[in-house]
């Protein structure tokens, strides 16, 4: 993941392209925030970034429930680290 990131130019760019894509290709976006998160899993904007753009696609009404239940079962974990870092 770190690699990705590096190529990107860090983190923050990585994080404002994989936004950008966000709007225009919502399955893309979240696999590259994946790679956000592998690279820097405890890093706030990444944890908040992966729920939101996961949220939106178990929203999406053409992501498959296999693939809808895989994002919740994410976004339950990565909830769980924010709170355990907020203590």
């Amino acid at each position: 993941g770190q690699a990705i990131i590096d190529l990107a130019g860090g983190l923050a760019p990585f994080l404002e392209q994989v936004r950008a894509r966000a709007d225009t290709d919502l399955a893309v976006a979240c696999h590259l925030v994946d790679w956000a998160y592998f690279a820097a899993p405890h890093d706030p904007d990444v944890q908040k970034l992966v729920i939101e753009l996961y949220g939106r696609r178990v929203r999406d009404p053409n992501t498959p429930t296999q693939e809808a239940l895989a994002y919740f079962d994410h976004m339950a974990l990565v909830r769980a680290l924010m709170l355990e870092q907020a203590r």
